[in-house]
């Protein structure tokens, strides 16, 4: 590698590493113009691209990146996490493969490996090569928090939140690893004291686990709850007296500081002993009341002729939310999300009014969603309080593994949920219902890839309800 090369990729690494993502990719760009098959370049290009949820470019450039370094493990490493992200589970195993065929002693194949394998849920092959990781670097914190979300999958919640714990040292967490001078509560006696509680990541975890607040309150903690600023009006319908923040405001004086999401492992969570009364977030009674009488009218002078189609005579009428794809930018969207075009079976239901709670989605789903009988609320929702007003003006909702789903099971509402093959670890395995969310009904794809046998069963659901 020419000097002049090697200068301009250590710019770009440092705007990669600086959050300079839109310069480093620019940069790349610039250097593919005169070298093409830069493999390194492109190896960086197809990361940045992964990270921005264009998997399908992440896919190409990485692709081409690890047919140039024939060899280097990392570059076929890198592919895979590709692969996984663009949808593609059983190209990504055979990329890993080659990637550990290169170098047996690569650790963050062997972590990757373990990650598609629960995927595929063979969970036998999972276990192999997470501990295959942990062989090689027992403090491996990637290897620790993957094996964290294989136990947790199979109901170990002692040890599966306990090695959770190791996020803080893992790719991706450093940036929510917050520092103070107050020492991190341990689940040690908290009666009278001042605890600070901030949300992580996605608004569904925090929706998930916020669960857990009003049990510091009942221990006689005073708590300070600081979450996005999407978040904040609903939670400060939280049972208790809990001062709730924005994400960025000045945090009141505090003792103690915990994560939200190492609540499970403070409280030494187990099946038996998850909180899952519900409700235990709430709608504004003025806001319910509103969406009931939009609710109402919008169902009484739609035009669609398609909407009326399906009544059948005094019949009683359900409204039922719809939600089929989540964050664009999750690394599993693709595989837990929907086609629009597979729910017909759910629109050839007698006496349902439908109702599109999607917020966002790619340019072929809004197009095929224009197709459905359906009226679109998604431009009302302007933030969660809005969506659980609506939620709670619903007869329930049908919809994907994402924070409506976690809004809808927090309020208590009755959902369908579409779970793809390799569903998250909170949903356990081959359960119908979800130790989380008593109000949840689970349906699961139960072979790769065929999704019309789930939709068929939801469907089956809904008429054997609405008929009663």
């Amino acid at each position: 590698m020419d000097q002049s090369l090697y200068q301009r990729l250590k710019i770009i690494m440092s705007h990669y590493e600086s959050g300079r993502r839109d310069v480093a990719e620019q940069m790349c760009h610039e250097v593919l113009i005169t070298l093409k098959d830069q493999p390194q370049v492109l190896s960086i290009l197809g990361v940045i691209c992964g990270q921005s949820g264009r998997f399908d470019e992440a896919v190409e450039f990485t692709g081409r990146a690890a047919n140039a370094l024939s060899t280097e493990a990392a570059a076929w490493n890198n592919y895979a996490m590709a692969l996984r992200s663009a949808g593609k589970p059983a190209e990504s195993l055979a990329a890993i493969e080659r990637a550990i065929s290169f170098n047996p002693n690569y650790i963050p194949a062997w972590v990757n490996k373990c990650s598609v394998h629960t995927d595929l849920r063979q969970l036998d092959q999972a276990a192999v090569a997470v501990n295959r990781a942990l062989q090689l670097n027992p403090n491996d914190a990637d290897a620790h928090i993957t094996r964290a979300m294989l136990l947790l999958l199979q109901g170990d919640l002692i040890n599966g939140f306990a090695g959770w714990e190791h996020r803080w040292n893992a790719r991706g967490f450093h940036e929510t690893n917050r520092t103070f001078t107050t020492p991190r509560w341990d689940g040690s006696p908290i009666a009278g004291r001042t605890i600070f509680v901030y949300a992580e990541k996605g608004f569904g975890d925090s929706i998930h686990f916020v669960r857990y607040v009003p049990l510091l309150v009942e221990q006689g903690a005073k708590v300070i709850l600081e979450v996005p600023a999407e978040l904040t009006d609903l939670m400060q319908t939280l049972p208790g007296a809990v001062h709730v923040i924005s994400r960025g405001m000045t945090t009141p004086p505090f003792d103690t500081h915990v994560p939200m999401m190492s609540l499970p492992y403070c409280f030494r969570t187990t099946l038996q002993t998850i909180p899952n009364n519900v409700p235990y977030l709430f709608a504004d009674a003025k806001l319910v009341s509103q969406w009931k009488a939009r609710i109402a009218h919008l169902v009484t002078v739609s035009s669609q002729r398609t909407l009326q189609a399906n009544r059948e005579n005094n019949q009683k009428q359900m409204n039922l939310g719809l939600v089929w794809s989540g964050n664009p930018m999750q690394v599993r969207n693709r595989l837990r999300s929907l086609r629009p075009s597979l729910l017909q079976p759910l629109f050839d239901l007698p006496n349902i009014n439908w109702f599109s709670l999607q917020k966002s989605q790619d340019t072929v789903s809004t197009a095929e969603a224009r197709e459905l009988p359906m009226i679109n609320l998604a431009s009302e929702l302007s933030d969660f309080s809005q969506t659980a007003a609506a939620l709670k003006s619903l007869d329930g909702l049908v919809t994907i593994d994402t924070s409506v789903a976690h809004l809808a099971g927090a309020l208590g509402v009755r959902s369908w949920v579409f779970l793809d093959y390799g569903a998250d670890y909170r949903y356990l395995l081959n359960r119908s219902d979800c130790p989380w969310y008593p109000t949840m009904h689970l349906f699961r794809e139960t072979e790769l890839g065929n999704r019309s046998n789930t939709i068929q069963q939801i469907a089956a659901s809904i008429l054997k309800i609405s008929q009663h």
